[in-house]
């Protein structure tokens, strides 16, 4: 299905680099200056349009928040390129930026804490003797039956205790965004992956063990500011909507805060996460029954905490508890801790305790000598920003953001799986355009549901959304 959508995307989305002119510029404003507004931005104004993007923050990039920790680039928010497959959007805006790629492998070996030992699961997952074929024939019967991933897990492993299941629940929480008891049966292919011992369907397990890794050279936040470099002066930062009017014209009004007047568009596009929507006045723009949809997206709770390491002398692995998972980087000379569930909805209050109690799995895995034992800081919502400490932040705590990345949650997926058609373009329904001039993009909007929640996801919806915009004003 990845390779379907790929192929429908790359020869429907991608609006031809040179600039046209239309014979109507509509005004347009685009809200969220995240990858997915950004690109929607640069899109349309490469065909000469009218296009201005609002930002609620002082800066651009949404959840890609590159830091410095000591004198390597770490990534707070989004990292790996390749969670989107062969990532074709994403990778088509870094090289037109003039940037470059950065790839590399990481150790996959997994190992879980089961009162105070690990466990090495790759074994347990040999010592299983599954066929594939096997395994997946029966997910497949529970999908039909079970309503959450927790239920298919409870019922194909049996003991809930048993490492294997803790595993798979901690990994799913991780990668998709929500804990097992809220994610839909959908994932059972990400699950499958994960019992055969790998990650997902983009991260497949290897004879090597190791995960395939594709970033920005000098850190993913430097795509978010090239893009809106190239926007220039069309980008405007803390300007939170507040509310969004329209017109009998038929134009709208977006009331902002910090800016004393309203500003009329003719054309909208909301390019911010659906978990911000409940602190905006929609006055009846977006009708009542898909709104209260909309409210119920599900966004994820996982955040990371990044500590700094002092030496390359150790065995390299990965290591997780029920709801945390460390893995050590070698390229970054850092150990991620990933955090799900609650456990990922920290503040600067709690963020030391809880780095505390996340030192037990550390060192359990690692020699202490090599890692920080200092205090974890909260790191400041700015890009770029050098730390000595292990930092972290949470996105669920972002006022303007509340919430990691999307999921398909368990009882939405007829509302959210459901495709159709418009302007000649493929659109989930659920955020597909209402009246032909109010738009949605961001990664929970793509129709590749494979990588649902991820870089390309973003930059897909923005390739997407700005074709669907430019084929309208065509007809």
């Amino acid at each position: 299905m990845k390779t379907i959508y790929l192929f429908l995307t790359l020869f429907t989305s991608i609006i031809p680099m040179t600039s046209h002119t239309h014979p109507k510029k509509p005004r347009i404003a685009v809200i969220g200056a995240g990858l997915a507004g950004l690109t929607t931005a640069y899109r349309l104004a490469q065909q000469g349009l009218d296009v201005h993007v609002y930002e609620a923050k002082d800066r651009v990039g949404g959840r890609i928040l590159s830091a410095y920790l000591n004198d390597n680039v770490v990534e707070l928010g989004g990292q790996n390129i390749l969670d989107g497959g062969e990532a074709h959007h994403t990778v088509q805006l870094i090289q037109e930026m003039g940037l470059e790629l950065e790839d590399y492998s990481r150790n996959f070996d997994f190992y879980y804490l089961d009162n105070d030992n690990l466990v090495y699961l790759h074994e347990i997952i040999r010592q299983k003797r599954w066929k594939a074929e096997d395994i997946y024939n029966q997910l497949l019967e529970l999908k039909k039956t079970c309503h959450t991933m927790q239920e298919v897990i409870t019922k194909l492993l049996a003991d809930e205790n048993d490492p294997l299941a803790q595993r798979c629940k901690v990994l799913l929480a991780a990668y998709e965004g929500g804990t097992p008891d809220k994610l839909s049966v959908k994932y059972i292919e990400t699950l499958y992956h994960i019992l055969l011992g790998g990650l997902s369907s983009t991260h497949q397990i290897s004879d090597k063990k190791t995960l395939s890794y594709l970033i920005v050279k000098g850190g993913n936040s430097l795509l978010p500011q090239a893009l809106a470099h190239k926007l220039g002066d069309k980008v405007h930062l803390n300007m939170p909507l507040k509310a969004l009017t329209k017109n009998k014209s038929g134009s709208y009004l977006l009331t902002f805060d910090n800016h004393a007047s309203d500003i009329e568009a003719d054309i909208v596009v909301l390019a911010l996460p659906c978990g911000v929507y409940h602190t905006i006045n929609f006055n009846n723009v977006i009708p009542d029954t898909r709104l209260q949809q909309l409210y119920k997206v599900g966004f994820g709770t996982t955040a990371k905490t990044i500590v700094p390491s002092y030496s390359n002398d150790y065995l390299v692995k990965t290591c997780a508890d029920n709801r945390v998972i460390v893995s050590y980087h070698k390229e970054m000379k850092s150990f991620i801790v990933y955090h799900t569930g609650q456990a990922g909805s920290f503040t600067p209050a709690t963020l030391p305790n809880l780095y505390q109690t996340n030192l037990k799995l550390i060192h359990k895995g690692w020699n202490p000598e090599f890692i920080s034992q200092e205090t974890a800081v909260y790191a400041h919502d700015k890009p770029f920003v050098r730390y000595i400490h292990p930092v972290a932040y949470s996105w669920v705590q972002d006022p303007y953001i509340q919430g990691s990345y999307s999921y398909i949650a368990a009882g939405q997926e007829e509302v959210a799986l459901q495709l159709e058609k418009y302007a000649g373009h493929h659109v989930r329904t659920l955020f597909a355009p209402v009246d032909g001039t109010l738009y949605f993009a961001g990664e929970h909007t793509t129709i590749m549901m494979d990588i649902l929640g991820t870089i390309e996801a973003a930059c897909e919806s923005g390739d997407r959304t700005a074709a669907m915009i430019t084929s309208t004003l065509e007809d």
